[in-house]
């Protein structure tokens, strides 16, 4: 915040604040094990921006990043069919530690991942990793991802899991999912 003094204490004037940027609200809806529900349609809210988040990204051990194919999902054809945006879910089956130790790691699962986030025609990347033993590398990760998709205006989103920080993820992501 900035201030002017004026001569009296008690007349101070304020310059600029700090706007928060407001999210819209957004109704999410979630591929399940696979499979399509049909009483997603149901779901739908028209006053609220609905956003898909589809199985398609996973960690492997060797820091490279398998894409599932969404041509045969109905999840994700639906999701298309109703002009949803799509968010790719990110999973790991390689533990923090070993895979985001240093920048020079981080920066190479964050290239692959953008890359693959494009080439998928999603609208950003759900973060859903059950291992996380390195709440250090994935904050990192998380400080060196997010500017590069916001550049290109691609969202971020983070599964909340027991031993995040809640406030600390939400000030680095655009949304935060509770399980």
């Amino acid at each position: 915040m900035g201030y002017v003094k004026k001569r009296k204490i008690s007349e101070i004037e304020v310059l600029r604040e700090e706007l928060a940027e407001k999210l819209p609200e957004v109704n999410l809806l979630e591929e399940q094990n696979g499979k399509f529900q049909t009483e997603e349609k149901e779901k739908l809210d028209s006053k609220k921006e609905n956003v898909a988040i589809v199985n398609a990204l996973s960690l492997l051990e060797n820091r490279a990043i398998e894409q599932k194919s969404q041509e045969n999902s109905t999840f994700y054809q639906w999701a298309k069919e109703h002009q949803l945006k799509i968010l790719a879910k990110f999973q790991n089956n390689a533990t923090i530690s070993a895979t985001f130790a240093t920048y020079h790691q981080r920066n190479e699962v964050i290239k692959d991942l953008y890359q693959k986030t494009l080439d998928g025609d999603f609208k950003g990347v759900c973060i859903d990793f059950e291992k996380i033993d390195d709440i250090h590398s994935f904050y990192r990760f998380l400080i060196e991802l997010t500017p590069k998709f916001r550049e290109s205006g691609l969202l971020v989103a983070v599964k909340l899991k027991p031993q995040l920080d809640k406030a600390k993820v939400k000030g680095i992501v655009d949304f935060v999912l509770e399980e």
